[in-house]
């Protein structure tokens, strides 16, 4: 990479998308308007979402010969084939990105002081990032995009919001700075004062090996029993039950299977089946409501009598914007009332403002 492709680099913020647009509209305009380098940043997407839009992009950039980075994700990038990967000061080592994707490939890195660029460089940086020199949407500790959520939530009438960011074992090389980190910006939330019933949690990867990791407890839902996981967008494999059966057992948690109505495309019926037989909690997103496909499994959940938990999954203002108005217009109100008193059950303490 010279000085030239560095002169007009775009770095993506899917909410800033207005409603109708997609990412690589935006993106394709930019490059229209001389825009020289692209990095892709998604910090709270699944790894299929973020692999199909770095898919897209890439290609994009091709027609336009400008180069393309994926932010923090050297493996989705090599899939892919992009020019390189952006590493944080928090993100997978720039020395272990370097190793993963050869000497050809871009390697940006990210420094607050003189000592961080050095060791970037030493690391084999080919460029750095430096700031923010002014105030940034996307680094303050309570951005502006997540107060509004919070507000846009309690609007619709939402009374308890359980925060959930991604947990990726494989992503997360120090699971104790994770926690330290989720910790302030869930405190940060909590000095608002917000009229709002909070609580932390996380969203767990289904990943081999995961049931071992000596922090798990720490990641279900604060005051509960309860723990969010997703499985793998990826055909099931049996491995799968068996770090969920070991999560439940040898940590005494209640397993909440992520939006199930999601792993239709992946999984078979006889799969799908095996799944609902889990002695787990099903959790559907408001989004279920709207596909007819996905809405026959939230039929039959709710046909069989499973234990169901409802959540809007919202992620940004834009295309995963809040949206509980939606699922009170399709849930019947007795529906949601199971799911609150289901809730309540798994209560092992109670506070209006979890910490």
């Amino acid at each position: 990479m010279n000085q030239q492709q560095l002169k007009l680099y775009a770095i993506t913020d899917r909410s800033w998308l207005k409603p109708g647009e997609t990412l690589t509209e935006v993106v394709e305009t930019l490059l229209k308007a001389g825009v020289t380098c692209v990095q892709l940043r998604e910090k709270e997407a699944e790894d299929a979402f973020i692999l199909q839009e770095a898919q897209e992009l890439n290609a994009l950039c091709r027609r336009y010969g400008v180069p393309f980075l994926v932010n923090d994700r050297p493996d989705l990038a090599q899939i892919v084939g992009a020019d390189g990967v952006h590493v944080g000061r928090e993100d997978t080592g720039l020395t272990e990105a370097r190793k993963q994707l050869g000497v050809n490939a871009v390697l940006g890195g990210s420094a607050h002081t003189v000592e961080e660029a050095l060791a970037a460089q030493a690391a084999g940086a080919d460029y750095l990032g430096c700031g923010a020199v002014f105030g940034s949407g996307t680094k303050h500790n309570v951005s502006q995009m997540s107060l509004e959520m919070l507000t846009r939530l309690h609007a619709q009438g939402v009374e308890r919001v359980v925060a959930t960011p991604h947990f990726y074992l494989h992503r997360e090389p120090d699971p104790a700075a994770y926690l330290t980190k989720r910790q302030m910006r869930f405190d940060a939330l909590v000095e608002q004062q917000l009229p709002m019933e909070l609580r932390l949690g996380a969203e767990v990867a289904i990943e081999q090996g995961i049931s071992d990791l000596p922090q798990i407890r720490a990641l279900a839902i604060t005051g509960t029993d309860l723990i969010l996981l997703e499985l793998p967008y990826a055909p099931y494999q049996s491995w799968m039950e068996q770090e969920v059966h070991a999560i439940a057992v040898q940590q005494g948690l209640t397993p909440v299977i992520a939006h199930v109505h999601r792993y239709l495309m992946w999984y078979s019926q006889e799969d799908l089946e095996t799944v609902l037989g889990w002695d787990a909690i099903f959790q559907i997103n408001a989004e279920a409501f709207e596909s007819f496909r996905q809405k026959r499994i939230v039929k039959e959940l709710l046909k069989r009598g499973l234990p169901v938990l409802f959540g809007s999954d919202c992620h940004n203002l834009s295309d995963r914007r809040p949206n509980f108005d939606f699922l009170l217009r399709k849930a019947k109100p007795e529906l949601l009332q199971q799911a609150d008193r289901l809730f309540a059950q798994h209560i092992l303490s109670y506070s209006t403002a979890q910490a």
